[in-house]
């Protein structure tokens, strides 16, 4: 109806029409996971953008009136001329968070864009600024009911909304509270049987398949199992090459 022509069959083209009708407010009319670059070439302006919740990440670096970035700390590190420095303040905030908090990362010079937050390279000047805050009012004499029916519509239209998707879809299920939830909805939005997988282990301390297997036997899910035999110095270098930072989550580790 605003005269936008859309070319291609894909989701991400709207972005940019989004840039064009909103500018840099085009993020308040974005839903979900995302990061974002976006080069305006008449205006020799960069714009970059990260989700709500930082799900997605984004690092940058400006040096010497250059500003370099990527989805992937590995991406920056391929510049020459980059010097490779621990950062002392961010090994020190793994040490006590076992992840390396945004705006900071391991390398000293290279950040990350904090989550709801936009940054717009021009002129030689990068500035960023926050563009959403959760909101934790407390709602005062509501029922213990109304919170109970809204979270369940807010789930409902989250799991409606991620099964719009181009390829099959699958359910990582580990037969708790939460991606149990999740099935259910899944099973309750869609015609045929939901995919399920889970991950076991050979001890049997840790092992979890027989909830998810319960779980998926009661939905009629077409469910495939592995069992991750856990070898960890091996891995080391390759979860190093995946992850960038370093990241203290022993679930990286059958991730």
């Amino acid at each position: 109806a605003r005269g936008h022509v859309l070319r291609s069959q894909g989701d991400t083209e709207t972005i940019a029409h989004l840039y064009e009708e909103f500018g840099d407010s085009f993020v308040d009319h974005l839903r979900g996971m995302f990061a974002i670059a976006i080069w305006d070439a008449s205006r020799r302006r960069l714009v970059l953008a990260r989700d709500r919740l930082g799900k997605k990440p984004l690092y940058w670096r400006v040096h010497e009136g250059r500003l370099s970035y990527g989805s992937e700390l590995k991406s920056i590190l391929c510049d020459p001329n980059l010097r490779r420095c621990v950062d002392r303040i961010g090994l020190a905030r793994f040490l006590q968070y076992q992840y390396v908090p945004s705006p900071g990362t391991i390398l000293e010079g290279i950040e990350k864009l904090p989550p709801a937050s936009i940054l717009v390279w021009e002129n030689g000047t990068a500035t960023v600024r926050r563009y959403w805050r959760p909101k934790f009012e407390i709602r005062a004499g509501r029922r213990p009911e109304e919170d109970r029916e809204e979270a369940l519509s807010l789930l409902r239209e989250a799991v409606r909304l991620r099964l719009r998707s181009d390829v099959k879809l699958g359910l990582f299920l580990s037969g708790g509270m939460d991606s149990s939830t999740v099935l259910a909805l899944m099973a309750e939005a869609t015609a045929g049987p939901v995919a399920t997988y889970s991950i076991g282990f050979d001890d049997p301390r840790l092992d979890e398949r027989h909830y998810a297997r319960a779980v998926a036997e009661h939905f009629g899910t077409e469910h495939h199992e592995e069992v991750v035999h856990l070898d960890v110095i091996p891995m080391l270098p390759e979860l190093a090459d995946h992850y960038d930072e370093p990241f203290g989550d022993s679930s990286a580790v059958p991730t």
